[in-house]
């Protein structure tokens, strides 16, 4: 997924699905990347994004420095 404006960008990339908190749902691994249309500055992190329950909204449940 990506996004933009005149001076920004803005992207969200799935890197990876599985189980990574052992819960019996299924979490992704995504990144999340800012930056500046003009200039060098970029945000990266990654996450970890999971459900409590089936049918539940996504919602981060670790934040990957």
């Amino acid at each position: 997924l990506s996004v933009g404006a005149a001076t920004w960008t803005g992207s969200i990339t799935l890197y990876a699905r599985g189980d990574f908190n052992s819960d019996g749902i299924e979490d992704l691994l995504v990144e999340r990347e800012a930056g500046v249309r003009k200039g060098t500055a970029v945000l990266s992190s990654l996450f970890v994004i999971s459900r409590k329950t089936e049918g539940d909204c996504l919602r981060v449940i670790r934040k990957i420095h």
